[in-house]
């Protein structure tokens, strides 16, 4: 009986472990999903800028875009406000990394 209940919890531990290393990867788009996807660009106009998971500085950070790449979003969304900012979602086109960024760090066109 101990060996079956040894077994239930070292499987519970892997399980839990797989599924905390499936949510830490960041949603990417790539080739030609990304250009269908983008409608506009704006270059980053601040170091190291963080895509966020949402729209709020709270949220998990997904990766980072700096200075001089080209931060792709959709010109038609709504653009929330949220701790202070304007949101803007979108993906790095250098990583593929969609997520929000504070649109005071992109040159807008």
């Amino acid at each position: 009986m101990r060996r079956l209940l040894a077994g239930f919890a070292l499987t519970g531990a892997l399980l839990s472990t797989t599924a905390l290393t499936a949510q830490a990867a960041p949603a990417r788009v790539h080739g030609e999903q990304a250009a269908a996807a983008c409608t506009s660009w704006a270059t980053v106009n601040g170091d190291s800028v963080r895509i966020r998971a949402h729209h709020s500085t709270s949220s998990t950070v997904r990766g980072l875009i700096h200075r001089g790449q080209r931060f792709c979003f959709d010109g038609a969304q709504s653009w929330p406000q949220q701790d202070g900012y304007v949101w803007a979602y979108g993906h790095s086109a250098v990583s593929g990394i969609t997520g929000w960024v504070v649109t005071r760090y992109l040159n807008l066109p």
